[in-house]
């Protein structure tokens, strides 16, 4: 849980997130409308990979089954 000091510093924004470091509890705060994940700077690299894997995944997917749709 933050502290009363916790002041996180914006580190990107976007449409649709925003993303703060907070050197105070030195934690990430992903901020995404109602929803805030909060976590170590290193699960926050972590995650960020396997997000960027998933979408290459999906992507392979889609490429996959427009073949067959071709071959069809």
């Amino acid at each position: 849980m933050a502290s009363n000091t916790c002041q996180p510093e914006n580190v990107f924004s976007s449409s649709t997130c925003d993303i703060q470091f907070c050197p105070d509890c030195q934690m990430v705060h992903v901020n995404m409308g109602a929803i805030t994940i909060r976590m170590t700077e290193q699960h926050f690299a972590t995650y960020a990979i396997d997000i960027s894997k998933a979408l290459f995944h999906m992507r392979q997917r889609e490429i996959h089954q427009a073949d067959m749709r071709v071959m069809m």
